[in-house]
């Protein structure tokens, strides 16, 4: 069955799973008053997004961003374009960049195994509970997959095909995915070791330089922001170490659901 389908249908049939079952859950999530009424995070970034969209896209009297900036922009762009029915649009665009996640996930499993392997992962993606569940909450989770999955996909292109461009893209997208989940920088901290380690040396200093340039490229300008606009010298955001004693604490149990301040 798997060999009758050619190239790209395949795909195709799994973005499509994929999204019917998103679209339905959202129509099923719509019942509850969380739907238009988020709390903890979701309401700190729609929140956030609320003033990026009135205008103050800079951020001007702000500080430095608390949490990662790339979601509340998304959001906020959503924001501007769908004002009247922000929250079934944003919902439905992250049902689509899920299934998308589905069909990057059954694109990798083919190239790095073979058909069915890419199938399996295709449609456990497509099929996953968390994964629909977190596509349809106000939070990064579902952004992050896609951004990030697809910076796994150029770089495993480019890795074929080697050439300075397709690794200074593929260095952008990560730093893009680290605008929406910062600990995605450890996968791209490694990436330039690898190509240190596994190439000639010239041609992996040219390639491991020109990925973690494609990188800073994404940063800076979030750090100069910071800087100069937040008043901090902070790299993308100052909520991590918070963060990690809310998790980590004794009374983790009673501490994990508490907004930080």
């Amino acid at each position: 069955m798997i060999a009758g389908l050619q190239g790209g249908r395949l795909g195709w049939l799994v973005f499509a799973l994929a999204l019917a079952v998103r679209v339905a859950y959202i129509f099923e999530a719509d019942a509850s008053p969380l739907f238009t009424h988020p709390a903890v995070d979701a309401k700190t970034y729609t929140h956030h997004a609320q003033r990026l969209a009135a205008g103050n896209w800079l951020g001007v009297g702000e500080g430095p961003f608390w949490q990662p900036p790339l979601y509340p922009y998304f959001l906020g762009a959503v924001k501007s374009f769908f004002p009247e029915s922000f929250f079934y649009a944003v919902h439905f665009v992250q049902a689509l960049l899920g299934a998308l996640v589905c069909a990057m996930s059954w694109w990798i499993g083919r190239a790095l195994f073979n058909p069915a392997v890419g199938l399996l992962a295709g449609v456990g993606t497509a099929l996953c509970g968390p994964l629909i569940f977190f596509d349809g909450e106000l939070l990064p989770a579902s952004l992050a997959a896609f951004v990030d999955l697809l910076a796994l996909v150029m770089l495993l292109c480019v890795w074929r095909r080697p050439s300075r461009w397709g690794f200074l893209g593929a260095g952008v997208a990560f730093g893009i995915g680290a605008l929406a989940v910062p600990t995605v920088l450890t996968f791209a901290v490694a990436v330039p070791i690898v190509l240190l380690w596994g190439t000639p040396r010239r041609q992996g200093l040219a390639w491991a330089g020109t990925f973690s340039l494609g990188v800073v490229l994404v940063i800076a300008p979030v750090a100069w922001r910071n800087w100069a606009i937040g008043g901090d010298g902070v790299g993308i955001s100052y909520n991590a170490g918070i963060n990690l004693y809310i998790g980590n604490n004794p009374d983790y149990a009673e501490t994990v659901a508490i907004r930080p301040g």
